[in-house]
Parts: C-alpha cells; sequence; structure tokens
C-alpha cells in the first residue's frame, strides 16, 4: 500500500519519486498543507557567511494525505520523477524555445531592427505565461502530491 519509499535524508527513492521533508500547516479531508524549506545552493556551501547570496526559502505544497496526519507532524512529500519533467518543460523549456523561435524568425525574415525582435521575443513570452496562468489548473491537474508520516523508529 505504500506509495512511497524515500529514504531519510534522500531526495529521490527507488520508485522514481522526488521526495523532499516538511511539517504539516494545515490538515483536512485527506489533503494537507506542508511547509517545506527549499535551499539555495549556497545554503549548503561551508562559506555562506561570506557570500551574499545564501538563502532559504519556504514553499507551501497542497499534497494528498495518504494516513491521518494532523499539523505539526512531520512528513515526507513525494511526486513522480516524470511529472516534474514535465513542470519543467512548461515552465522554462518552452519559453525559452518560444523565444528563440520569434527572435529568429523576427529577425531573419521579418524587417524588425534587433530592439524590436527582443521586444517581441519577449511580449510572446510574456504571453506565454499569461496562457499557462490562465489554464494551469486544468493542465496541472494530473501532478499530485502525496504526503507520509516520517516514522520515528528509523
Amino acid at each position: 500500500m505504500a506509495k512511497q519509499s524515500c529514504q531519510k535524508g534522500t531526495m529521490r527513492d527507488t520508485r522514481n519519486r522526488i521526495c523532499r521533508e516538511g511539517i504539516i500547516r494545515e490538515s483536512a479531508e485527506g489533503r494537507v498543507k506542508v511547509h517545506v524549506t527549499v535551499q539555495s545552493a549556497c545554503a549548503a556551501c561551508h562559506a555562506k557567511g561570506v557570500c551574499s547570496l545564501f538563502e532559504t526559502d519556504g514553499k507551501v505544497i497542497e499534497a494528498i494525505a495518504d494516513e491521518p496526519l494532523s499539523p505539526g507532524e512531520k512528513v515526507t512529500v513525494s511526486v513522480e520523477e516524470r511529472m516534474a519533467w514535465r513542470a519543467i518543460l512548461f515552465a522554462f523549456i518552452l519559453p525559452m524555445l518560444l523565444f528563440g523561435a520569434i527572435l529568429f524568425f523576427s529577425l531573419y525574415f521579418g524587417e524588425f531592427a534587433e530592439p524590436i525582435g527582443g521586444l517581441l521575443a519577449l511580449v510572446s513570452v510574456g504571453f506565454y505565461f499569461i496562457i499557462l496562468h490562465i489554464i494551469g489548473k486544468r493542465l496541472f491537474r494530473s501532478i499530485t502530491f502525496h504526503a507520509k508520516r516520517i516514522s520515528t523508529n528509523e
């Protein structure tokens, strides 16, 4: 019945799931809101006190509770790796390809100067993200996070 088998301290499991530890903030009707601390690469560096780029940030993730959970409990939140790649595709790869294509075609086939072509490419990426925001709920409905209590006997 276990949907995930993330080991403590790892970010992956044997079933190609990406895992993070977090703390339950809210719990209702089989769904939970989990606060996960996200650290930049600088946070793990031994010289983090010298660098001004040190940052840690918290994100709240809504997940399906695989078992009854209550606020304050430590949990592991996981998502299938292929779903994470889908999010990367829509958030980073497609906009970059759109930007490059619009810039190339506006400069190569159009009678635009470089600043106008660049502005046209930026505006098209802006419209892409507006459309993605509008249809995002339906598009990413299949991406589900699961929360499971961290066993204290590990």
